[in-house]
C-alpha cells in the first residue's frame, strides 16, 4: 500500500514512509470520511476501529469503536446505516440499527478524543422510522441541531424535506422542499444529496 499526500498551493503529490496499524488487505473503506480534530477519519468494513490519518504528523492510528456499540451493532460487515459525523464539533458514529420498533437511533459522540471516551445517545423518532422516509443524520448546522435526511421517499408522499433535531429540547423540526422534478422522487434513495451549509 503507498501512501501520496497532494500540498494544497503547490499541486504536487509526494509519496510519504507510512507504518500502517491494520492490514492494508482487510481494510475496505466504509463510507464517507469526515476531518475533523486535525484529522481524516474513515469507518472500516471489518474490525472495531475507526482508522484516522493525522494531517500534521501525517500518520495513521486506530480510534477503538465504543464498547456498547460493538455489543449492539457489530456484524462481520457492517454499514446499512452507519457513518461518521460531527456533531457540536466532536467526532460522532451512527449506528447501524435502529431500535425498539423502530422509533429509536443510536449515536455514540466522543467527548475525549485523546482518551477515547464515548457518550451514547439517542435520537426518538415520533413515528416509526421507516414510515417516516428512514432519516439518518448527516452532521450538525450552526445552531447545533442535527440535520437529517430521508433515505427513501417512497412512504412520504412524494414530498422532499429535511429534519432539524434539537438534542437539548430533543424536539424536530421539519422543512419541505418544495419545485424538485419529478425523477427526484422516482430514482431511488441514494439520489437525494444533501450537503450541510455552516453559517
Amino acid at each position: 500500500m503507498e501512501c501520496m499526500v497532494l500540498t494544497l498551493g503547490k499541486g504536487s503529490w509526494r509519496k510519504i514512509n507510512i507504518v500502517l496499524p491494520f492490514d492494508c488487505t482487510k481494510f475496505g473503506n466504509g463510507g464517507e470520511s469526515l476531518c475533523i480534530n486535525g484529522a481524516i477519519h474513515w469507518l472500516t468494513c471489518y474490525g472495531d476501529s475507526i482508522v484516522a490519518f493525522d494531517l500534521k504528523d501525517e500518520n495513521f492510528r486506530l480510534i477503538p469503536l465504543p464498547h456498547d456499540y460493538k455489543e449492539e451493532t457489530y456484524a462481520p460487515i457492517r454499514f446499512k446505516y452507519e457513518q461518521l459525523i460531527e456533531v457540536g464539533g466532536h467526532l460522532a458514529l451512527i449506528g447501524d440499527t435502529v431500535y425498539k420498533g423502530d422509533y429509536i437511533m443510536h449515536i455514540w459522540i466522543l467527548e475525549d478524543y485523546h482518551n477515547h471516551v464515548w457518550v451514547k445517545k439517542r435520537i426518538l423518532y415520533p413515528v416509526s422510522w421507516i414510515n417516516c422516509g428512514q432519516p439518518v443524520p448527516i452532521g450538525t448546522i450552526s445552531t447545533g441541531e442535527i440535520l437529517l435526511k430521508p433515505l427513501s421517499l417512497y412512504k412520504t408522499k412524494r414530498l422532499a424535506w429535511l429534519l432539524f433535531y434539537d438534542m437539548d429540547g430533543r424536539g424536530f423540526k421539519k422543512v419541505v422542499i418544495t419545485g424538485l422534478l419529478e425523477w427526484v422522487y422516482s430514482g431511488g434513495p441514494r439520489i437525494i444529496k444533501t450537503i450541510a451549509v455552516y453559517g
